[in-house]
């Protein structure tokens, strides 16, 4: 699995180039021209020089620093190596909102490794994030390490975030990815692990956001709100498909409601063949989650697994993690542990694990000798087509347009399929 995710950070992007485009090596100087033959050294003097939109500042593998603040005032793209990200790592030296724009739709940044972090780019315009990976938040940093922070603008646009790894950083409560005020945010491919504080977190209650998330793993996050907290006040639809939420942990403060996968207030979710496995709420009330948590709104789930959320008692389980405190929830196709208040006929009871081993949450082909109740119990979607995929990159819909529930189809081993081969 880590192979596939590391493809999917660090894969290839190809840009369009409309502008001028200026090169940063480590090689370079600062007062030369910042042509191919002649780069500057540094990614603030190579923005310094693009000046008009469209223009590309490409940054050469290496190692660089960014020790101040640097502005983006044109629709510009910056661009590392798009296919292999850890060869161009960027030392942030903590600085707050290292790449900071106010005043610009449109531009973008790709193909980085950024260390030593605090909330590395700061956008209230239109952005899109892809290929990068954060990791190391500033030293000694209690309120840092956010490594997106996306403010309300004067008018807000669509942020898109893409094929991003976010590893293990301290965010004090704020998220990976800080959102503020209204907004829509579009999260494909990324991967979110190890993330105290969150994934994705939404902290105040003025505005409302519209988030996306597709195809993306939240495992292992932990503090107050676990993996996606959006507990202010939103009255917009959030969505999430093909996602993973595994082994996150919310920690909430005294009464404080929260779910350890998702927590969402006064809005709507929708979740399609999401996996939710071995999430805890540690010293929560009862209107906790170990899932999902719905303060108010209306919760859909459809083709999705749950198994093995756990309150601090060991009781409850999913029991909570799809039911909406004051609003309503509706599951269909689902499966989820025996004791669990799932309603409906086409829902499945699991009295075992329907994964292929402990911590590996793709589907096994048996569970002990009875075939595996979530293959092909799935109802197929709108959006499933030929080119869909699941979490794992293979082919969402199987023969026949078979779909298993979960964000991963069962795909048979290589031994499996070796051993068939032989002896056919």
């Amino acid at each position: 699995m880590r192979t596939l995710l590391i493809a999917f950070v660090c894969g290839t992007f190809t840009a369009v180039a409309f502008g001028t485009t200026y090169y940063v090596s480590p090689t370079g100087n600062d007062n030369n021209a910042g042509t191919a033959e002649s780069p500057v050294r540094s990614i603030s003097k190579g923005i310094s020089k693009a000046t008009v939109a469209g223009d590309i500042v490409s940054v050469a593998d290496g190692d660089y620093e960014i020790g101040a603040q640097i502005k983006v005032s044109k629709a510009i793209s910056i661009q590392g190596n798009v296919d292999d990200c850890s060869k161009v790592v960027v030392n942030c030296k903590g600085t707050q909102h290292a790449l900071y724009n106010d005043s610009v739709d449109g531009w973008s940044v790709s193909g980085f490794t950024f260390t030593n972090i605090y909330r590395v780019v700061y956008s209230k315009k239109a952005v899109t994030v892809s290929h990068c990976v954060f990791r190391d938040v500033k030293s000694g940093s209690t309120l840092g390490g956010e490594a997106l922070c996306f403010p309300a603008g004067t008018a807000d646009r669509l942020k898109v975030v893409e094929d991003c790894l976010f590893d293990n950083l301290y965010s004090g409560g704020k998220g990976a990815i800080y959102l503020d005020n209204t907004f829509p945010i579009t999260i494909r491919r990324c991967v979110f692990r190890g993330c105290y504080g969150g994934g994705v977190r939404k902290n105040s209650d003025t505005g409302t956001i519209e988030l996306t998330a597709e195809d993306c793993e939240f495992s292992d996050c932990g503090g107050w709100g676990g993996a996606v907290n959006l507990m202010a006040n939103n009255k917009k639809t959030q969505y999430f498909r093909n996602c993973l939420f595994a082994r996150n942990d919310a920690t909430p403060s005294g009464n404080t409601a929260c779910g350890s996968a998702v927590s969402t207030k006064n809005s709507f979710g929708i979740y399609e063949n999401c996996t939710f496995a071995d999430n805890t709420c540690s010293n929560s009330p009862s209107t906790s989650a170990a899932a999902v948590y719905a303060n108010g709104g209306d919760s859909t789930f459809v083709n999705c697994i749950f198994w093995n959320n756990l309150h601090m008692n060991g009781s409850g389980g999913p029991v909570t993690a799809e039911t909406s405190v004051s609003g309503t929830y509706t599951a269909t196709n689902c499966a989820a542990p025996t004791a669990a208040a799932l309603t409906g006929d086409t829902n499945i009871k699991l009295s075992a694990s329907p994964f292929a081993a402990a911590g590996v949450y793709t589907l096994a082909q048996k569970i002990g000798e009875a075939d595996n109740p979530c293959l092909g119990a799935g109802v197929k979607l709108d959006w499933m087509t030929e080119d869909s995929k699941d979490l794992a990159g293979n082919p969402r819909l199987r023969e026949d347009d078979i779909v298993d529930l979960g964000c991963y189809e069962f795909v048979e081993t290589v031994a499996s399929a070796g051993f068939l081969m032989l002896i056919d």
